[in-house]
């Protein structure tokens, strides 16, 4: 069986089969129209909860809403379709995917695709150069976000701060998907113990709402997480193509942390593979107030500086 970069390898994993996935097909058709069994809050993202027939389960973010036909997972998931008609992005240690989706009115979108490793260890390395301050005690204790709260995270960040710090672009969340399989722990690299850290800051955020209206994470499904693709390439090919001197490269780094440092955040794999850069017509690359503009993606390691947040 074809490793997928969350399963171990030739353990027992079955895949829906064609037709096992209905269409999206609410009775509502505006994302704040949603009645009250299907609208979910966590962290302070609203969502739109659909169960499929085989058990599946999609929660669509805003941003999701109006592409929900793309989104659907008999068009990207079923039988593999992210492996067999995707692209496996290599240039990270996640399984990660760009894939094409084709809605009922002939439009293609692309997909990033992407299976969170929360409850798993982290192989994190911070060289010397790395910059801003991030306390050691942070890096050594570590943990991928669960998808949820990466979402909540976004959020934050791409909201303009009450200090008066910009918002900050990033891909655009779109839903979050668990297929109905469930794995052992070890097929998933999950342990119990640290499980029990994401289920208390969930149980926390979710004790505001009816017992019938909580959201809890299933410690034997997968979870992937589902963005919009954003054009461009990355800061680290920009430099290699001569886009981008050696000094501009480290001051985006440099600028990236700040800002993030700013909303409250720290980010303990800022690298510029993480930096999406626009070329324009001119070969130039897009700028914004005299800067290089770009957009954040990838933030399963997205952390609130604990001075300035009680989720630590």
């Amino acid at each position: 069986m074809e490793y997928d970069g969350n399963i171990i390898p030739n353990s027992p994993c079955e895949f829906s089969g064609p037709g096992k996935i209905p269409r999206m097909s609410p009775d509502f058709s505006q994302f704040d129209d949603a009645p009250s069994e299907v609208s979910r809050l966590v962290y302070d993202v609203p969502y739109i909860e659909q169960e499929f027939e085989d058990g599946g389960l999609m929660w669509l973010t805003r941003y999701g809403w109006p592409w929900r036909d793309h989104l659907a997972p008999e068009k990207w998931y079923t039988d593999k379709q992210y492996v067999n008609f995707g692209t496996r992005l290599t240039r990270g240690t996640g399984a990660v995917y760009r894939v094409g989706t084709v809605g009922d009115d002939g439009r293609v979108i692309d997909l990033v695709v992407k299976f969170s490793r929360f409850a798993q260890d982290v192989p994190l390395h911070i060289t010397v150069t790395y910059p801003g301050n991030i306390p050691h005690h942070l890096v050594d204790n570590s943990r991928f976000n669960s998808p949820f709260y990466e979402f909540g995270q976004i959020k934050k960040i791409r909201m303009p701060s009450e200090n008066g710090t910009p918002r900050i672009m990033t891909g655009r969340p779109l839903a979050i998907y668990s297929p109905p399989r469930e794995h052992k722990l070890w097929q998933l690299g999950r342990t119990q113990l640290r499980f029990n850290h994401y289920a208390r800051l969930l149980e926390l955020d979710q004790k505001q709402f009816p017992e019938h209206q909580r959201l809890q994470l299933n410690i034997h499904r997968q979870y992937i997480v589902l963005f919009s693709w954003e054009k461009g390439d990355d800061a680290e090919l920009a430099f290699l193509a001569g886009k981008l001197t050696e000094k501009q490269l480290f001051q985006m780094t440099e600028d990236v942390q700040n800002s993030l440092e700013r909303k409250g955040f720290y980010v303990l794999d800022n690298k510029p593979r993480h930096y999406i850069v626009r070329t324009r017509k001119n070969g130039e690359l897009l700028q914004k107030d005299g800067r290089i503009a770009y957009s954040l993606v990838d933030f399963e390691l997205l952390i609130p500086i604990p001075d300035s947040s009680l989720l630590v």
